[in-house]
């Protein structure tokens, strides 16, 4: 019988090895990522606040988003309400072969750090 995580696409897991090794290999692309925003369920209405914000009797307000989540979950979450450049998430790089998440190149927020937007 599989565990729930064996039966997981993608992953790869021996239950005779599950006490030597802390977690099952995992492997996630820039694909899943995009996917994961499209499902996150935004509050209701939001992007009418953020039309309304945008231009408010001759006041101009810009929307920027700093978190710690990925650019790439952000973004799709967020498409059509906030433009890609003004989102600042956790940036990976991707191996050329596989796209897979080889490293990590920038961290935007979380644990103390906080990425410095200029306009």
């Amino acid at each position: 019988m599989l565990t729930r995580a064996a039966r997981l696409e993608g992953v790869h897991f021996s239950p005779s090895r599950a006490r030597k090794q802390a977690s099952p290999s995992i492997r996630v692309r820039r694909e899943h990522l995009i996917e994961t925003g499209k499902r996150v369920r935004l509050k209701r209405n939001i992007h009418l606040l953020s039309s309304l914000l945008s231009d408010l009797n001759g006041f101009q307000f810009s929307i920027y988003v700093i978190s710690a989540a990925p650019e790439e979950v952000i973004q799709s979450a967020l498409e059509g309400i906030v433009p890609p450049d003004r989102i600042f998430g956790t940036k990976f790089q991707y191996d050329a072969a596989t796209v897979e998440i080889e490293s990590i190149l920038r961290v935007a927020a979380g644990y103390g750090t906080a990425l410095r937007i200029s306009t």
